[in-house]
């Protein structure tokens, strides 16, 4: 984890800064904000990406409504933020979780990657009864790459920003 005092805004500024941002949103989501995300983020895919258009926007609800479920506490806002690079398009989402969630999410991050390698495919009947975090999984499947996380501690107060990266080649 990456001790500093955080900064939201410089946090986004990252990606303004290298990357075609097709939609950002910082504060506190609600069922109606995610449904216009992802209106707003299916008008700005490019006429490949639209192949993936499913996909894409089953992620992004999963991610979303990952965020909304696990913010810990609301002391920075929760964020979104869809990129474009080269040949790439990320869905980033990022919120505080409580230092105990941290293992949690590691490690449901982990069994997805994992579990979803060609050598250690599972079926997902057994998949669901070992691991409730479905979602993560059927984010990988749906990407067909490694699901990303960062970590970004706030302060001192024991809260932790968590991003979460989804990436999918165009």
């Amino acid at each position: 984890m990456k001790a500093l005092h955080f900064d939201v805004n410089k946090y986004l500024d990252q990606y303004y800064a290298t990357s075609d941002v097709l939609v950002s949103f910082k504060g506190m989501l609600t069922e109606n904000k995610i449904g216009r995300l992802l209106d707003e983020l299916e008008s700005n895919l490019n006429k490949n990406e639209r192949e993936l258009r499913s996909s894409i926007l089953i992620v992004a609800n999963e991610m979303l409504d990952n965020v909304v479920k696990y913010t810990s506490n609301k002391i920075l806002p929760q964020v979104f933020i869809a990129i474009r690079k080269m040949d790439t398009l990320q869905l980033i989402t990022a919120n505080t979780i409580t230092p105990i969630q941290v293992d949690s999410l590691r490690n449901a991050v982990y069994d997805a990657n994992r579990l979803s390698q060609p050598k250690t495919k599972i079926d997902h009947n057994e998949a669901k009864e070992k691991n409730k975090k479905l979602g993560l999984i059927d984010v990988y499947h749906k990407t067909k790459n490694p699901i990303q996380m960062n970590f970004y501690t706030i302060n001192n107060d024991g809260s932790i920003f968590a991003e979460v990266i989804a990436t999918f080649k165009i």
